[in-house]
C-alpha cells in the first residue's frame, strides 16, 4: 500500500511492499497527474509514466513511478538491454530479461538453438552469409560425412558441423578410433597390427636418409622397398613422427633405445603419430591396442648410431670417427642444422 500528501506539484510517497501499514519514506517526486490518480471508485486512473515501477492503490488504481521499488510488479529491465519484461511498458516485450543479448532488437545467430530476437523461432536468420555448412551423421557417432554438405542456419536433423568421419556407415569408426585423415581404413588396420614393425622401418629409413638432400622422399622410397603397404599420403603420419624425433629426441635416440622411447613419449611424437593414424593408445605406452608388442627398437637405434658416426681419413692416412657435430656442419642442409643438436664423443 502507499499513501501520498500533495505538495503543490509534488507527491511525497511512502511505501509498504507487504501491503501493511509500516510505511517507508521513498522521498518526494514531481507528479503533476497524481491528483487525478488519487480519485477512487470506478474512475479511470491515468498514469504518471509508462516506464518504471508500478505502485498500486487500495482502490485498484495505480500509478507508475520511475526508479522506485518493483515490489508491486512494475516494468522491469533486469538485463539493461532497453527492453522491458511485459506489455504496457512502451517497448516490445523482452522474452528473456536475464540475458542482454536476447531481446526484440537483437541479431539472430545461427546454430545456437536460441531465439535471440524474441520472434518465437530459433535459428531463423535469413541471411545466407551467416549460415553454416552441415554434414550428415548417418551412423550417429557425432562425426559428419565430408562428401555431403547442406547450408542452413538451423541444424538439420541428423546433421553435424564437423566433416571428420572417414566411414559414416560404421559407428565404431571415427577420429581417434580407426579413422585417419590421410589413410584408408585398410592402411589404418595394417598399421594397427604392425605398429612396432612400422616404427622400426621408419627408424631404419631415417637412419639411411638422414643426410639425403630430400630425406622425406628418400624415406618414402626406402619404406616402399621394405614392403610397407602405405601410400605416400598415409606415410605423412610417419614422416611427422620422424620430424619430431629429429627435432626433439635425436640426441636421446643416439644414447639408448630406452631414452629414445622416453623422449618420444614425453615430446608427444608417438602420440601425435597415433592420432594421425586414428589409433587409440588407452594406456599411453606408445603402442595402439592392436599391436600388443614391446616398444623397444634396438636394431634401429644401432642403425642410427652408425649413421651418426662416419669414418673419415686424415691427411696422414689415420682412420678416425667424425663426431655428429662435425657431420652437421659439413653434411646437413642448412635448414636442418639448427634441429640437429647432437654431441657425441669421437673415438
Amino acid at each position: 500500500m502507499w499513501r501520498g500528501a500533495r505538495l503543490r506539484t509534488s507527491c511525497k510517497v511512502e511505501l509498504d511492499a507487504t501491503g501493511g501499514s509500516n510505511y517507508l519514506d521513498m522521498g518526494t517526486t514531481q507528479l503533476l497527474s497524481v491528483p487525478y490518480a488519487l480519485h477512487a471508485g470506478g474512475v479511470d486512473c491515468p498514469t504518471v509514466s509508462m516506464l518504471g515501477d508500478t505502485l498500486k492503490q487500495a482502490n485498484g488504481c495505480f500509478v507508475i513511478i520511475p526508479g522506485l521499488s518493483a515490489a508491486n510488479g512494475g516494468c522491469l529491465d533486469l538485463d539493461q538491454d532497453g527492453f522491458y519484461d511485459r506489455p504496457g511498458c512502451n517497448t516490445l516485450v523482452d522474452c528473456n530479461d536475464n540475458a542482454g543479448f536476447i531481446n526484440p532488437g537483437a541479431f539472430e545467430e545461427c546454430a545456437t538453438e536460441v531465439d535471440e530476437d524474441c520472434n518465437g523461432i530459433v535459428d531463423d536468420n535469413p541471411n545466407e552469409a551467416a549460415w553454416y555448412a552441415w554434414h550428415p551423421d548417418a551412423d550417429g557417432d557425432s562425426y559428419g560425412n565430408a562428401a555431403i554438405t547442406i547450408n542452413a542456419c538451423a541444424q538439420p536433423p541428423g546433421h553435424v558441423l564437423n566433416d571428420d568421419d572417414c566411414d559414416d556407415s560404421n559407428a565404431n569408426i571415427f577420429p581417434g578410433n580407426g579413422c585417419s585423415t590421410f589413410c584408408t581404413p585398410a592402411e589404418v588396420a595394417w598399421v594397427d597390427a604392425n605398429f612396432i614393425f612400422y616404427k622400426e622401418s621408419l627408424m631404419s629409413a631415417f637412419s639411411t636418409c638422414i643426410f639425403e638432400p630430400s630425406p622425406e622422399s628418400c624415406i618414402q622410397f626406402t619404406l616402399e622397398g621394405m614392403g610397407i603397404p602405405l601410400s605416400q599420403e598415409c606415410n605423412t603420419c610417419g614422416i611427422g613422427w620422424v620430424n619430431c624425433l629429429q627435432q626433439e629426441c635425436l640426441t636421446a635416440c643416439v644414447v639408448s633405445s630406452e631414452s629414445c622411447e622416453a623422449c618420444m613419449l614425453s615430446a608427444g611424437c608417438t602420440a601425435n603419430m597415433l592420432l594421425c593414424f586414428g589409433l587409440v593408445d588407452a594406456d599411453a605406452d606408445g603402442v595402439p591396442a592392436g599391436s600388443g608388442a614391446t616398444t623397444t627398437m634396438r636394431p634401429s637405434i644401432r642403425a642410427l648410431r652408425r649413421s651418426a658416426t662416419r669414418s673419415t681419413t686424415t691427411a696422414t692416412g689415420r682412420s678416425t670417427r667424425a663426431t655428429c657435430a662435425t657431420l652437421v656442419r659439413t653434411t646437413m642442409p642448412m635448414a636442418l642444422r639448427p634441429a640437429m643438436a647432437i654431441v657425441t664423443t669421437a673415438t
